[in-house]
């Protein structure tokens, strides 16, 4: 049978977000939210809130839309004054901003694939990179932490080696820290997508994720940033040739300069939140130390959690078990993840107590053990 027909039919029920740790659906059930991408609840912030409300009051009508493309009208100056802020805090040449993650990490690997690399990506690269590295010479898929099967992937001595991988596979929860001695570092172009890790990671949220120093860094908003869009930073060079060859960027219709005053306003508020950080991480702790005593595989060492279901639940079935706890929690199946893989993501914010953590992963164990 065709891989393409194992894909499970879903439904995806519209559901109301009534606070920080609470969705709603359309029966008007309460249900505690788990598995979101808010990971540090930034919309339910006071300070975050007042400062989204006087850019809004203060702007132009004429900033709520759309300008036309990146040349005719996208370079807009609270976009570059963002570019400009996340450049100088990460300590690079350059910075681009692209409309999402996705499109920032397509772009990238559809702009790199043109420059004449050898290519090895992570088996955990997200969706968007292997999307845009389909434009290129053949590419290496290894696990990049194994040392041995990334050396026996990249044998030739002489080509430079594009390297693309997650700081953090965000369903997962996996760390991908590159095992990479086998090729000199003078070989290797690092580009390390950041959507899940930037903002929720490090004293003020932009600091490097792991222990590697890569090349380019994607760095993806609508997570812990709380709102929309990405940057990309690396040097002049790279940055120019992304510009020059990534279609999201080229062709797709520019944000609203609203986006880019919102971020502005919002930049100070992230970079403080060093407390709200060490929670999230903690409660990414908790939750995984109470599977210990169970044969239930959970994954992550950060403030996302995979939660192995296997062969013990459907996936709907096992979410709607769970809904009838008073729990909302996804579970991402093929082709999303490999087959046989199917996986929960489990997040907490600061909003979220221990006890919440707590009744979660019991009720957890409680439903797949029975």
């Amino acid at each position: 049978m065709h891989s393409s027909a194992r894909w499970q039919e879903r439904t995806f029920a519209p559901l109301r977000q009534i606070s920080a740790t609470q969705v709603e659906d359309l029966s008007g059930r309460m249900l505690l939210q788990c598995c979101g991408t808010q990971y540090l609840g930034l919309l339910w912030r006071d300070d975050a809130r007042s400062a989204i409300r006087e850019c809004v009051l203060d702007l132009d009508p004429i900033n709520f839309g759309s300008l036309g493309s990146q040349y005719i009208g996208g370079t807009h100056p609270s976009r570059l004054s963002f570019e400009e802020t996340l450049r100088s805090a990460c300590g690079q040449e350059a910075c681009l901003a692209f409309n999402s993650g996705w499109a920032a990490c397509y772009g990238v690997a559809e702009a790199i694939s043109r420059m004449g690399f050898q290519v090895l990506s992570d088996i955990r690269s997200h969706n968007s990179t292997i999307r845009g590295l389909r434009k290129s010479t053949p590419v290496a898929v290894s696990d990049i932490t194994n040392r041995d099967a990334t050396h026996r992937i990249v044998n030739d001595e002489e080509s430079k080696v594009a390297v693309f991988y997650p700081a953090l596979e965000g369903i997962s929860g996996e760390v991908v820290c590159p095992s990479l001695s086998s090729i000199p570092r003078k070989r290797l172009l690092l580009i390390q997508d950041e959507c899940h890790t930037f903002g929720a990671c490090g004293v003020h949220g932009y600091e490097l994720p792991i222990d590697v120093r890569p090349d380019i860094r994607i760095l993806g908003l609508s997570k812990a940033y709380g709102t929309v869009g990405a940057a990309v930073v690396g040097s002049s060079e790279i940055i120019n040739a992304i510009i020059a060859h990534a279609s999201p960027w080229i062709f797709s219709t520019p944000l609203p300069p609203i986006v880019w005053q919102v971020n502005n306003a919002l930049w100070p508020i992230v970079t403080a939140m060093q407390a709200e950080r060490e929670r999230i991480q903690a409660l990414g702790d908790r939750f995984r130390s109470r599977f210990r005593a169970s044969e239930i595989v959970v994954l992550g060492e950060r403030h996302v959690s995979g939660v192995r279901i296997g062969k013990r639940a459907r996936p709907a079935q096992f979410e709607d078990l769970l809904q009838r706890s008073g729990i909302f929690l996804r579970v991402s199946s093929f082709p999303t993840m490999p087959l046989g893989l199917d996986t929960a993501r489990v997040v907490f914010n600061p909003f979220h107590t221990e006890d919440n953590v707590d009744f979660v992963a019991d009720t957890i164990i409680s439903t797949l053990h029975s």
